[in-house]
């Protein structure tokens, strides 16, 4: 008998830093326990640049039927891993607060895994593996770990014996809330499995969901946004010349985005530099369309003579990236490049 594979799920991971959007640098890693659900059914995954495509074996392309073939699949769980160390640098992502990590789920009547347009703070949740924000429980302090639904699944004394004692390391995966003394303290995930040093997230796809609203391949996005930075050249020329003009351009949708004139700089080995910054934070992109331009009219005294020169600026680096006016806003960010004429 053939065997043949229906595409039932598309995941396309999308950054507007990169070209055309396609983000390739970002891994789906399953649970443990996702992962023998995925051999269980036959679901294999193919990542090809961004998009991971989810393909469950049939015996006929046409017969495949979702509801009835994952009729005892609930959720799937992944890791989601960054493989760029500089990710962070071009990604408009805030620094991820202690015990907290991005978490995305399909919704109802949505196509998008994150919140809003793009990843943002909403997106972030408390995490709880194995410590929690209390005191040990006692005599004198009921504690108590409910699921989502309100259910209580550990108790802390419990002098019937009916639940487990406090420990969110034996949790299952979810969403929990944790009681003191009837009153509720915080809302938190646990996840059953051990985090990679690369990982930034979970994705947890709820199946019954996702093919509840669909009868075709069912399409998911994740979408980042690039960090908008000051771009800022430091130009040093030659000392033999004597420059009359001199002047960085680059239009974006028709609007001039560098100001002038320059700025004089001593710079590392005590030379001068012009410098040159965008007059408001620009998008950082791997790749540019239109380059800055460097425009200069000078005078070689050696030669006594009047010339142009007119050259393209390199793409600012999003490894180069510093604080800039911390004092009046502490997420302006510019990437500096020195320019040697």
């Amino acid at each position: 008998m053939n065997v043949h594979y229906h595409n039932w799920l598309n995941i396309e991971v999308l950054n507007s830093y990169f070209k055309e959007g396609m983000c390739p640098v970002i891994k789906l890693v399953p649970f443990s326990k996702t992962a023998k659900k995925l051999r269980d059914y036959d679901i294999l995954i193919q990542k090809k640049k961004n998009l991971f495509s989810f393909h469950s074996a049939g015996p006929e392309p046409t017969s495949f039927d979702a509801s009835s073939q994952f009729s005892n699949l609930n959720d799937l769980y992944f890791q989601l891993e960054i493989e760029d160390p500089l990710f962070s640098n071009y990604t408009d992502l805030s620094p991820i607060p202690p015990q907290q990590m991005y978490y995305f789920k399909n919704s109802e009547n949505s196509t998008t895994l994150q919140a809003g347009e793009n990843i943002t703070a909403e997106d972030l949740v408390t995490v709880r593996q194995t410590i929690l924000p209390i005191s040990p429980p006692d005599d004198n302090n009921l504690v108590e770990i409910k699921n989502d639904q309100g259910v209580t699944i550990q108790k802390e004394p419990d002098s019937e014996k009916k639940y487990p004692s406090i420990n969110p390391a034996y949790l299952a995966s979810g969403n929990y809330q944790l009681w003191v003394n009837g009153q509720q303290i915080e809302t938190f995930y646990h996840f059953d499995t051990v985090f990679s040093e690369k990982c930034v997230g979970v994705v947890h796809i709820n199946v019954p969901q996702l093919i509840n609203t669909t009868q075709e391949t069912a399409k998911l996005t994740l979408q980042f946004k690039a960090r908008f930075v000051y771009w800022q050249y430091q130009v040093v020329l030659p000392k033999l010349w004597s420059v009359t003009k001199k002047t960085v351009s680059l239009t974006v949708q028709n609007e001039e985005k560098f100001t002038t004139p320059s700025v004089e700089k001593q710079i590392t080995g005590g030379q001068t530099a012009s410098v040159f910054t965008s007059s408001t934070p620009l998008q950082l992109e791997e790749s540019l369309s239109t380059y800055p331009q460097l425009s200069l009219t000078y005078i070689d005294s050696r030669v006594n003579r009047k010339a142009d020169l007119l050259i393209d600026l390199p793409n600012p680096s999003a490894e180069q990236l510093k604080i800039i006016n911390p004092e009046e806003n502490e997420n302006a960010f510019c990437s500096t490049t020195i320019i040697y004429v």
